[in-house]
């Protein structure tokens, strides 16, 4: 039994090691496939770090973790995979998960068993964009992930009062921040039924947008519950981010006067109404905190392919 992972190993951040760890994991023989540098060229857009560097750096990294292990250049993208037979594991990114697909298509045709697939989610930056040695050389960020700046985040200055938990809890995700508190075209905020309060929140969010990593959108949303004469509240947050990618978040709902349905769906509401109706300006600090933790967890889980076709619209 042997498990195989191959890359170039630029500069080896979090994400390579995230993949070393994975297959050392497995307590069988590591083959590693190190692309010869002459192959790399030919795909990467910066300069090569030499292949008897970039093999020193992972036999070090093994090294330490006891791992028993060989490094063998790779001159093509699949190497032997396809036809080893002592190969039985392949650890991949999730965005070279469609690759070890191929191969064991390959090995199949060959006569030999497939490989089980160990796939390891890309590693995210504080600014929630994959780490990668491309962004590393830019400068943009160091190999953990950490911003050599401050992340930016915009938002509608009107609910400045009513942020500083959520700027509190952005500094826990998020590390260095600054928040620009903008105007926009609206004076005062509108108050709409569901689901049309998301509009007006992606509408805000887009408008506030400047040079930002992160711009917000905040809306109160009403839903009627006709059956138990109930009215609720809650708070919805649209983020959008610099590659124009749009998440929702939801706060918990707060049940308020029935007779504040007339309210609904006008257009110069006054924040401070919410307040009155729900009893407390708490109630609305921790629900916009709790609907932007809904956004940046949905960034999180965004779903690998829609992240990797995203990517290659920025250089």
């Amino acid at each position: 039994m042997k498990v195989i992972v191959a890359g170039t190993f630029t500069i080896l951040h979090d994400g390579h090691k995230a993949l070393l760890d994975a297959a050392a994991g497995l307590g069988i023989p590591i083959i590693i496939g190190l692309t010869e540098s002459s192959f790399i060229s030919k795909s990467k857009p910066y300069e090569i770090v030499s292949y008897d560097k970039r093999m020193k750096v992972v036999e070090e990294y093994l090294k330490r973790k006891g791992s028993d292990f060989t490094i063998r250049p790779l001159k093509s993208t699949e190497g032997d995979s396809a036809t080893e037979e002592n190969y039985t594991h392949i650890v991949v990114s999730e965005e070279t998960e469609g690759a070890a697909n191929r191969i064991n298509r390959k090995r199949e045709k060959n006569g030999l068993k497939p490989l089980t697939i160990i796939t390891v989610p890309l590693m995210l930056a504080r600014d929630l964009m994959p780490i990668s040695s491309r962004r590393i050389i830019r400068g943009e960020i160091d190999e953990h992930g950490f911003l050599n700046r401050k992340i930016k985040f915009s938002v509608n200055e009107i609910w400045k009062p009513y942020f500083e938990k959520t700027e509190e809890y952005l500094k826990s995700s998020f590390g260095e921040i600054e928040i620009f508190f903008r105007k926009t075209s609206k004076e005062n905020h509108s108050l709409d039924f569901f689901p049309d309060n998301y509009n007006t929140a992606t509408t805000e969010a887009t408008e506030v947008l400047e040079d930002d990593d992160f711009s917000i959108g905040i809306c109160p949303g009403l839903k009627l519950i006709s059956t138990k004469g109930m009215l609720l509240i809650s708070i919805c947050s649209v983020m959008v981010d610099k590659l124009g990618r749009i998440h929702f978040g939801e706060s918990h709902s707060s049940e308020i006067d029935p007779h504040l349905r007339d309210f609904g769906g006008i257009n110069a509401f006054d924040i401070s109404l919410i307040e009155k109706y729900t009893s407390e300006k708490q109630w609305i600090c921790n629900s916009v905190k709790d609907s932007i933790d809904a956004c940046i967890l949905s960034f999180k889980n965004l779903s690998q392919t829609e992240l990797k076709n995203q990517m290659l619209n920025i250089e």
